[in-house]
């Protein structure tokens, strides 16, 4: 069937598709649409009403008063649909304190070894340049509480680069070391002279056993 617009179309076209239209002439000239069918309209509106509503719930996860209720239901849709944000960048207000994580290993003898993660503020400029990414690691995901289900695989892999067969790795423990920032009015610090991070807390302990032990470097193997 053909459409009794078509030959309306045809004659302007023959008159010259330069000259000047009149609305009426240039509403039928135009290309006739397709009316969306009710199930497209429906689909569309269920999908945008479903992305609004979980942008905003996962969103909400990250409130402590909603943490416990949302934040680990919610976790696996963020991560499919890439919904989640972090706003890390944006800090309103300046940290309170200096920080830097420290590892402490104990061996079957008895013996202990003292190792440091990267200090970015002992560095030389090209270095923390090259290192920068380790920042978030060491600062902000591991010692904090979004880090927690990582320390495991983090001391399992800790162990298998220090354990020696005369001497097996016992237990490691992850401490977190800061001093709280002065006011500058009373005090002041130049950066090429932090002041130590004396106070510390013991954040995580693994206790490695035989059995641990040989799974861990049967699995590094």
């Amino acid at each position: 069937m053909t459409n009794p617009r078509d030959n309306e179309n045809e004659e302007i076209v023959e008159d010259g598709i330069d000259d000047c239209l009149s609305v009426e002439d240039a509403s039928r000239f135009s290309e006739i649409k397709e009316i969306e069918s009710s199930l497209e309209k429906k689909l569309i509106s269920a999908f945008v009403i479903f992305f609004f509503i979980s942008a905003n719930l996962i969103s909400l996860s990250h409130y402590p008063q909603f943490k416990k209720a949302l934040l680990k239901k919610l976790e696996p849709l963020a991560a499919v649909s890439g919904l989640g944000q972090n706003w890390a960048m944006f800090s309103p207000e300046p940290r309170k304190m200096n920080f830097h994580s420290s590892l402490l290993i104990q061996f079957k003898d008895g013996s202990l070894r003292l190792m440091e993660f990267p200090r970015f503020e002992l560095m030389a400029l090209d270095e923390k340049f090259r290192r920068h990414k380790l920042r978030k690691l060491f600062n902000d995901v591991m010692v904090n509480e979004v880090g927690e289900k990582y320390r495991p695989a983090i001391a399992r892999f800790l162990v298998s680069k220090f354990n020696s067969s005369e001497n097996p790795v016992k237990k490691l423990s992850l401490d977190f070391n800061y001093q709280e920032v002065r006011s500058p009015d009373q005090f002041f610090t130049d950066r090429s002279r932090p002041e130590s991070h004396l106070n510390k807390s013991t954040i995580f302990v693994y206790f490695v056993t035989p059995k641990e032990l040989s799974k861990i470097l049967g699995g590094s193997r």
